[in-house]
């Protein structure tokens, strides 16, 4: 698969594992996924940014760490 440019508010989707993610976060329980959407750091969840560091580097030849990589909920998530 081709790289694909980065597009500002159009995030790349069809390729997201969404069946997976449904049943992983199915594996959690109640109170584990609030508290994983009560996460404090503004800069996003640390493991997803450790993981968006480790694809981007797997992925697009981009060196950077966690501290770099930001996530972001979307729009009508911010607060």
């Amino acid at each position: 698969m081709a790289a694909l440019p980065f597009r500002i508010g159009a995030p790349e989707v069809a390729s997201f594992p969404f069946a997976l993610w449904d049943r992983l976060t199915r594996q959690l329980g109640d109170r584990e996924r609030q508290r994983l959407a009560q996460h404090l750091d503004p800069a996003g969840y640390a493991p997803l940014r450790e993981a968006v560091a480790q694809w981007l580097w797997v992925a697009r030849g981009v060196r950077c760490d966690a501290a770099a990589a930001a996530s972001d909920p979307g729009p009508g998530r911010r607060q």
